[in-house]
């Protein structure tokens, strides 16, 4: 909000060497301050509301130190826990930086490096990721099956990002 009034400033260059998002395993880095990436990443968030309220998604895809694409949505479908709104919208973050990837590639800036998708839900990260059992999340399972198709392709990557530096939040 302290920065509305400033317009989009792309630039190619950080003043931070590229480095990746994640630090070991799955944790992983995100300083509001430091504002966005040189780097195509993607961070979401969603919200799992009481039925009066509608469900949201917010999806941001940061490039070259700006955002490129952001959004907030209505979820679009009936979802039964925080886990799986999460679901939704880490995997509909995965097909806009696929369509960014493909942009990027045409463009004559192909990406290397998997595409950093970031979520506060840490039992989304764990799922997503193939680190963790699914156990109580078969039920929608099926919608993680492109997202870990994905991963495997070496296309994104997933991590943990804390919910206070949540840019989607």
């Amino acid at each position: 909000y302290d920065h509305r009034e400033q317009g989009l400033c792309y630039s190619a260059e950080s003043d931070e060497p590229e480095r990746s998002r994640l630090n070991g395993g799955l944790a992983s880095t995100v300083r509001l301050e430091d504002g966005a990436a040189s780097v195509l990443e993607n961070i979401n968030d969603a919200t799992f509301a009481r039925a009066s309220m509608r469900d949201l998604i917010a999806i941001i895809l940061t490039y070259a130190c700006a955002g490129v694409h952001h959004g907030v949505k209505h979820l679009g479908c009936l979802v039964a826990s925080v886990h799986e709104s999460e679901c939704v919208a880490t995997c509909r973050g995965a097909e806009i930086s696929t369509v960014a990837r493909e942009i990027l590639r045409g463009m004559g800036d192909p990406q290397v490096d998997p595409t950093f998708i970031g979520s506060d839900n840490f039992a989304n990260v764990l799922v997503g990721s193939t680190w963790g059992s699914p156990t109580r999340s078969r039920h929608f399972l099926r919608r993680y099956y492109i997202l870990l198709q994905r991963i495997r392709d070496g296309e994104n990557i997933i991590g943990h990002v804390k919910d206070e530096e949540n840019v989607a939040d």
